[in-house]
């Protein structure tokens, strides 16, 4: 009988042993897992910050890009501006005499008030 308790003991002790072993793989396999965690949590944090320091920097860059706009859509009118006043300027005279009201001729009409101001009779 002592032949069969020190095989059944024997059986016992492996089986602990497995036991033992596939225990120690599970720990391991946790603390891998553990570190793998750690290292995807560190990641995430980092693409959290990239995430912020990209959204500032796509709004200083919105900015940049409005000022630019801004700026040539004021040359742009500066230009059309001076353009015009060119073409007046050539049309009209530095002074602009020539548009005035007076249709630009410098001839005094003199009105004869002795004769008499022509009748609608004359076309019937």
């Amino acid at each position: 009988q002592d032949a069969k308790d020190m095989d059944q003991l024997t059986r016992i002790h492996a089986q602990l042993e497995k036991t033992k072993e596939i225990m120690h793989d599970n720990i391991h396999a946790m603390y891998s897992t553990g570190e793998d965690l750690d290292q995807a949590d560190m990641t995430s944090q980092d693409l959290g910050q990239h995430a912020v320091e990209m959204v500032d920097t796509a709004g200083k860059v919105k900015n940049k890009v409005w000022w630019k706009t801004m700026k040539c859509r004021v040359c742009i009118c500066c230009i059309i501006l001076i353009a015009v006043l060119i073409i007046l300027f050539a049309v009209c005279g530095i002074t602009f005499k020539k548009c005035s009201g007076d249709g630009g001729t410098d001839v005094n009409v003199e009105i004869d008030e002795t004769s008499p101001p022509p009748s609608d009779s004359d076309d019937k």
